[in-house]
């Protein structure tokens, strides 16, 4: 689902925290269909094994990290018109992080009815445009899911990127009570002037804490 979105971001948590027998099935389920492959409503049984995940350095950079991050490439992952600040269907604040580049996670899909990833070459081709053969980029996106995509075609160019561990939506929000942003509360994000933000509904906290 979600052109494979959803699917890289867990393949990112779990090779972040020490689980490298991962793969993401490219195009995922509408492709295994499309092409006439066997579905089944079965449950699998499945062994439980204990798996102690431990955050390996250099996969995730945090807020302190992105402070200090100097001229560090950072790639915006999310759409462009997100990114110049022409809309904001989610986030309370419009724009991107002072300093980085657009990169949409969905130029990394071909145009096909059911996309899949881009070849190697082309993937890498597009990254090294961007810059990221020159230095390893901090991707980040609007709930760091989308950034996932990016890293994983990142990893599929034989190059390296590592996640931004706050992203855009928990920059701005930094306490939620039931789901609700405290009213008034100051927050700031780095390299970005204090606002003032007024009540306004957002995402759960489960989801924000995942983010």
């Amino acid at each position: 689902d979600a052109s494979g979105s959803v699917a890289a971001r867990l393949w990112y948590v779990l090779r972040a925290h020490g689980h490298d027998d991962v793969a993401v099935l490219d195009g995922g389920f509408p492709k295994w269909t499309a092409e006439g492959r066997p579905v089944s409503t079965d449950e699998p049984r499945v062994t439980p094994f204990a798996f102690t995940g431990r955050l390996r350095p250099g996969f995730v950079v945090d807020k302190a990290g992105m402070v200090a991050r100097g001229g560090r490439l950072v790639l915006d992952a999310r759409a462009a018109e997100r990114y110049r600040g022409e809309v904001e269907p989610v986030d309370p604040r419009k724009g991107h992080l002072p300093g980085a580049r657009s990169a949409p996670w969905t130029g990394n899909l071909t145009a096909d009815p059911v996309p899949v990833l881009l070849p190697p070459a082309a993937l890498r081709a597009r990254y090294e445009a961007l810059g990221a053969a020159r230095e390893a980029p901090i991707v980040y996106c609007g709930s760091g899911v989308n950034a996932c995509h990016a890293l994983l075609a990142l990893e599929i160019a034989s190059l390296r990127g590592a996640l931004q561990r706050l992203s855009i939506r928990r920059l701005c929000l930094r306490e939620t009570i039931g789901g609700a942003k405290r009213q008034s509360e100051i927050v700031e994000g780095p390299c970005t002037q204090r606002v003032v933000l007024q009540r306004r509904a957002v995402m759960p906290d489960r989801l924000l804490d995942a983010a």
